[in-house]
């Protein structure tokens, strides 16, 4: 997913808590913050931080009422560490949301590729109740 768009979450505001996986693959270390926002983008605080040290996912839920969520942001900060030597290694950062065991996403947001220095990304997620979504829609049709 390109860091200069907001992919969209829907989920039930009446349902399950949220869940956030974060799975960092490297053979160099790698660490993340996940942080949230309020629906205007202002920082509210770090929810998570990890690395890839000592397994590959991390799996969290979201510390906000599910009642609450909507139009809220999720941002990661995620750092794959430069290697030793001049060559190139592989990297791959997979985010997925869940609600319950119901996946959020048809895929999951997924960042891979190769590098020979730092590797940064930085995204943001907003959630969305769906029963607003379908109250907009019938206001605009």
């Amino acid at each position: 997913m390109p860091s200069n768009q907001i992919q969209e979450i829907l989920f039930d505001g009446h349902g399950d808590m949220l869940r956030m996986d974060v799975r960092l693959e490297s053979d160099l270390p790698c660490t993340y913050e996940i942080t949230t926002h309020d629906c205007h983008g202002v920082f509210q605080g770090t929810v998570m931080k990890g690395n890839n040290i000592g397994g590959s996912v991390d799996s969290f839920n979201i510390p906000t009422y599910v009642e609450e969520l909507d139009q809220r942001v999720v941002g990661w900060h995620i750092i794959f560490a430069a290697p030793k030597e001049d060559k190139e290694n592989t990297f791959l950062a997979t985010i997925n949301f869940y609600q319950g065991n119901v996946a959020l996403l048809d895929g999951s947001i997924s960042l891979a590729g190769n590098h020979s220095a730092e590797k940064i990304f930085i995204g943001f997620a907003r959630f969305v109740d769906d029963r607003s979504v379908a109250l907009k829609k019938i206001v605009v049709a």
